[in-house]
């Protein structure tokens, strides 16, 4: 499996839409209305640098792992 969505970085502006997309399309209601920070989390994460844009693929694990990291 391929873990890296690459992205064109002189268009991406890192407003991690794809990233709300993700999270929408793996869950069952399929409604951006319905998501919370608790529930938001995504399978991919946007990482933006000066030459490049991609957006990774975390796996369960990772997701909860950084999820409990943040306050």
């Amino acid at each position: 499996m391929n873990r890296f969505i690459m992205a064109d970085a002189s268009k991406c502006i890192g407003c991690r839409t794809c990233e709300v997309a993700c999270v929408v399309s793996h869950q069952a209601e399929q409604d951006c209305a319905s998501l919370t920070p608790e529930t938001f989390l995504p399978r991919i994460h946007v990482i933006k640098g000066v030459n490049i844009s991609t957006a990774r693929y975390l796996p369960s694990v990772r997701r909860r792992a950084v999820r409990q990291r943040l306050p």
